[in-house]
């Protein structure tokens, strides 16, 4: 944990996850037009790029070839995620395809899954409820407690109690 004690800190760090994701997401090369001779699509600030291999140039790598590569061989790449579907079953899911390019005469085909599935309930988020339900209604106070302070060196507590409330000052 690099932040403690601020106020629903969980929560803050789900919502930053999901937007550092999202943003990802809309970074990816797979919005991108395909490169050829298996260059590499590069998306920087909303600009598609070509980074082309050795032997290769042109905007969209179409100019020569990879040495000791047999010319026209396409390896295939994934399209972006589909939209997540609407909830069925308690499970909604999102597709994406190896079609971007396909792989041709002999390309290697994409690697890893075409389909996500993930449940509707978010148990991250439930999680939180219970964990930190003041943030989800901001009319209940944190119920985090500390044990009873121990004895206090050329001191006293005025007004002890069983159980003394986080933030709540001893008196």
């Amino acid at each position: 944990e690099l932040v403690k004690e601020v106020p629903c800190a969980g929560l803050k760090k789900l919502h930053l996850k999901r937007a550092l994701d999202a943003y990802l997401e809309e970074q990816s090369p797979c919005h991108c037009s395909p490169c050829q001779n298996n260059g590499m699509a590069v998306l920087t600030e909303g600009v598609c790029t070509c980074v082309c291999r050795p032997g290769t140039s042109g905007n969209a790598c179409q100019n020569g070839h990879v040495l000791g590569e047999q010319p026209g061989v396409i390896e295939g790449r994934w399209s972006c995620w589909s939209a997540w579907s609407s909830c069925s079953r308690g499970q909604k899911s999102r597709t994406r395809s190896c079609n971007n390019p396909a792989p041709r005469n002999g390309g290697r085909n994409c690697i890893g899954e075409t389909i996500q599935r993930k449940n509707c309930e978010d148990p991250d988020f439930e999680h939180l409820k219970m964990m930190e339900p003041q943030c989800f209604d901001p009319t209940l106070t944190p119920v985090k407690t500390c044990k009873t302070p121990p004895p206090l060196t050329n001191g006293f507590v005025l007004d002890p109690k069983d159980i003394y409330p986080v933030g709540r000052k001893i008196e």
